[in-house]
């Protein structure tokens, strides 16, 4: 059972690589796109389901970035082809994802594994915020304002993984040097 834990953990980490998911990104992760809305429906129906049957936090995350990640992948082809019209729910939902999968990591009670997630998610972060910089001085001015929404939520989303980093380094300090004083 360890060994499973261990092994989802340590799946997890490589997907939520940031150098993934840039290669994701750029590989054309966004398949299909929100312009073709009968196979953009199955495509987010299937999402949902695969959702329903994911029992574990790990792998919840997994996929809950992997989604995020998809729908800025679909932004950024959209926005490519000069289609600004699903800008703003493609970058709800991937805020949306984002956060759940904070909010997830955030809910480990082994610290160790809480940082680790969160590190990674704020790498993630990082990465969505480059791709969200660069995209915005591509967009047409009227996609514009939506865009660096995008990127000042991002931004704030770092600040409060980065406390959140902070708070679990504290703690896990305060536990070792609780441990240290028992042993003495």
């Amino acid at each position: 059972m360890k060994m499973k834990k261990l092994l989802s953990l340590l799946i997890g980490l490589l997907m939520l690589n940031p150098d993934n998911a840039h290669q994701h990104i750029t590989n054309d992760l966004a398949g299909t796109t929100p312009d073709v809305p009968l196979f953009y429906f199955f495509d987010i129906t299937i999402e949902k389901i695969q959702l329903m049957f994911i029992t574990d936090k790990e792998h919840l995350i997994i996929k809950k970035v992997q989604f995020a990640d998809e729908r800025l992948a679909e932004l950024k082809k959209l926005n490519e082809n000069k289609i600004t019209v699903f800008n703003d729910d493609l970058i709800l939902e991937s805020q949306k994802n984002k956060k759940e999968a904070e909010l997830l990591a955030n809910s480990f009670s082994d610290q160790e594994t809480k940082r680790t997630f969160m590190e990674r998610l704020n790498n993630q972060n990082d990465y969505h915020i480059t791709v969200l910089t660069q995209l915005k001085e591509k967009v047409p001015e009227r996609a514009l304002k939506g865009i660096e929404n995008a990127i000042e939520n991002s931004n704030k989303e770092k600040i409060i993984i980065e406390k959140n980093i902070e708070n679990i380094d504290t703690q896990m300090k305060d536990n070792l040097n609780k441990q240290n004083n028992k042993n003495w």
